[in-house]
């Protein structure tokens, strides 16, 4: 996506998982990226939506997905859009508690 785009940041949810090597376990969200750090620049981590143990205190659904869609808005304002190539998300995340997000996000 960078060379496509010609942008440098990518964005990538906390709790996810994207592989071993050096720039997919930059992406990944949990502590299997920590053997790989420093990793490859540029990698920003938000919050998804988690509606077992949500970072954003509550147990609604639908308050769930708003805000955590209103998180990643302020990381991406926070970051520059103009400067992001990507936000990578898994539809469901697997290795990491097979995560079922929310309808609507």
């Amino acid at each position: 996506m960078r060379h496509l785009t010609g942008r440098f940041k990518v964005l990538a949810a906390y709790r996810s998982f994207h592989g071993a090597t050096h720039g997919a376990a930059a992406l990944t969200g949990e502590n299997r990226r920590f053997p790989a750090e420093p990793a490859i620049p540029g990698v920003v981590h938000f919050f998804a939506p988690y509606p077992y143990r949500s970072p954003f205190y509550t147990e609604d659904p639908e308050e769930e997905t708003r805000r955590a869609l209103e998180h990643l808005e302020r990381v991406l304002l926070h970051e520059d859009p103009r400067r992001v190539a990507a936000i990578f998300l898994e539809p469901v995340v697997g290795s990491n508690g097979v995560i079922v997000y929310p309808e609507g996000t």
